[in-house]
């Protein structure tokens, strides 16, 4: 992380009156306030349970979003790739998450969207909207996993079940020979394009050098 974003994450986590727990894989960050602890791993998904959790900052990843959700936590995104921006674009969109991008990121810009999401009591009440659909299944994870193992082993370990690609060889399963197909057909595209292109400019500079010589 370059500096200038820890120093603006440093001062604005200072400013605050809530604690706030922060993974860093160092010991020490020059600066840090006493109401911010550092640690190289924390349970996340015990801290979000935590009664007292008020907002999750975090890169907007499907799982991390999924636990926050699970818990009726709102978000503070700042993605960094892949499937992130959309993840938290959609939070944004239905009320539970509020973003920030890297390029923008200063004390200053930090500090209103934290105020903004400590303070929002709307971005709260539906993050545990969120919660509770989540949570509304017609059974327990623990009832869950007793149907399955027991319907696996009522069924001889439930073959029909099986994924078929578990069964396939490899270039069944990616496709070798449509994709051989493909390049095959591209390769003569482009190599007759090619012909065609050195005709011409052979007949061209024929009727140039003919031309010239009458």
């Amino acid at each position: 992380m370059p500096d200038k974003y820890l120093l603006a994450l440093v001062r604005a986590f200072g400013r605050l009156r809530q604690r706030v727990l922060m993974k860093w894989n160092e010991d020490h960050i020059k600066g840090l306030s006493p109401n911010v602890r550092i640690a190289k791993w924390l349970p996340q998904q015990d801290l979000l349970a935590h009664p007292k959790a008020r907002l999750f900052i975090s890169h907007g990843g499907l799982h991390s979003i999924m636990e926050a959700l699970h818990n009726g936590v709102p978000i503070l995104g700042m993605p960094i790739f892949s499937d992130q921006t959309h993840n938290l674009a959609k939070g944004v969109w239905r009320g539970w998450a509020i973003r920030l991008d890297w390029t923008e990121l200063t004390e200053e810009s930090l500090m209103s969207a934290l105020d903004m999401a400590l303070n929002n009591t709307r971005l709260r009440d539906n993050a545990r909207r969120m919660r509770v659909i989540i949570r509304d299944q017609p059974m327990t994870p623990a009832e869950t996993v007793t149907y399955w193992v027991g319907y696996v082993l009522r069924h001889g370990g439930a073959r029909h079940l099986r994924c078929p690609a578990a069964d396939m060889n490899w270039f069944t399963i990616y496709n070798f020979d449509v994709w051989l197909t493909v390049i095959a057909s591209f390769s003569l595209m482009v190599y007759a394009i090619f012909i065609l292109m050195r005709c011409c400019l052979r007949r061209c500079c024929h009727n140039k050098t003919k031309t010239k010589l009458e």
